[in-house]
């Protein structure tokens, strides 16, 4: 914006002047701002587990979030790049920026929870496991040791009148149960790696595309 300079009521020149600019990744107060809102969507996370009733699993839990956080991130930066593109003079960024946040909060979520339904639907229609159900990872990751510990014991605790025998059958069943469930819960955490991972890219693809959705008739304006 530029300045008049009078003089005696009249204008006697122009002198520009610098007006503060908000720059979404420019000095450390920008980038404070988005540590403290990463800090507060965690921990709005967090309490809303603590709070849900039936409440999941810490393991469920920690896989639910790296897979929010995970699209929240592109999104994120998606957005950081939206408002770039958008503000040709750099001047209006935040302006933009702040405007795509309040589109995704009510038109966004909508998009994505119908985009959401329809992967499911199709998933359950043709039987491609890991995405039937967002949030389900194939297995109760929270009681993977319960059902080792119970085999474990029971066979301990099985009565042989032989003590010699008792002694040779216990160590070589408890051996050979050791190694399955070792096996077992090893074979478990790939398939749970596996769901999370499928899950996570469908659900990061699903909210890129509803920003995309968003964004396109800006860009057509």
């Amino acid at each position: 914006m530029d300045g008049m300079i009078l003089k005696g009521g009249r204008v006697v020149g122009i002198t520009a002047v610098n007006e503060p600019k908000c720059g979404l990744l420019v000095g450390w107060f920008a980038l404070s701002v988005q540590l403290v809102l990463a800090c507060l969507a965690l921990g709005s996370l967090l309490l809303k587990w603590r709070l849900e009733i039936p409440r999941r699993s810490f393991g469920v839990w920690k896989f639910d979030v790296a897979k929010q956080s995970m699209a929240s991130l592109c999104a994120h930066a998606l957005n950081l790049v939206l408002a770039s593109v958008l503000s040709k003079d750099g001047d209006t960024q935040c302006a933009w920026y702040f405007l795509n946040f309040v589109v995704d909060c009510i038109f966004g979520i909508m998009i994505a929870t119908f985009l959401l339904w329809t992967l499911e639907y199709f998933a359950n229609r043709f039987g491609w496991e890991e995405l039937k159900e967002s949030g389900f990872y194939g297995s109760d990751i929270g009681n993977r040791t319960s059902s080792s510990n119970e085999l474990n014991t029971n066979i301990n605790t099985s009565e042989v009148d032989d003590d010699e025998y008792e002694y040779e059958y216990e160590h070589e069943y408890s051996f050979n149960i050791n190694s399955l469930m070792s096996y077992s819960t090893n074979s478990k955490r790939k398939s749970m790696l596996r769901f999370w991972i499928i899950q996570a890219v469908s659900w990061t693809a699903i909210t890129l595309m509803s920003k995309l959705i968003l964004a396109l008739p800006l860009f057509l304006g």
